[in-house]
């Protein structure tokens, strides 16, 4: 039979090798197992930790493709509208050089035609003038004024 002296004795020397070898240098079986434990529970933790860290990568680089698409597409849209703009800024250039060419031409057609009424407005008052007397002068002036003010008018 075993008696509790007995007993005590069998429990001593069955923890005495924990007893007497259990330190930080020799940790005993489940300090052991508590630590494989422990360090399996920080590698779940890192790993997971890694998938979110590769899902916001992957995120952020589709995000960096998406930007850099966008970027092309604006550029070949702004050159595109340049060149369009510059053609456009061609023809209005050599349209007004075309239209400074005509308006030049219109203002000498101006002075021809202003000459021409101020000569037929002679040639009356040479012919008329006798019988009007001295208010024919005047009638040819206000005459030619009046022509050359209409021509220049309309200009």
């Amino acid at each position: 039979m075993i008696t509790p002296q007995l007993r005590s004795y069998l429990l001593l020397f069955s923890l005495l090798p924990e007893l007497c070898f259990a330190s930080p240098e020799n940790p005993t079986r489940a300090e052991l197992l508590q630590t494989v434990k422990h360090i399996q529970q920080l590698a779940e933790e890192t790993q997971s930790e890694l998938e979110q860290e590769k899902l916001a990568h992957k995120g952020t680089q589709d995000a960096l493709t998406f930007a850099d698409k966008a970027l092309t597409d604006t550029q070949a849209q702004f050159n595109t509208y340049r060149i369009a703009a510059e053609q456009e800024i061609a023809k209005g250039n050599s349209a007004i050089v075309s239209l400074a060419a005509l308006v030049k031409k219109h203002h000498l057609d101006l002075i021809i035609l202003c000459g021409l009424w101020a000569g037929l407005v002679g040639l009356l008052y040479l012919k008329a003038g006798a019988i009007l007397g001295p208010a024919g002068v005047y009638a040819a002036a206000g005459l030619g004024a009046a022509g050359i003010g209409l021509i220049l008018w309309r200009l």
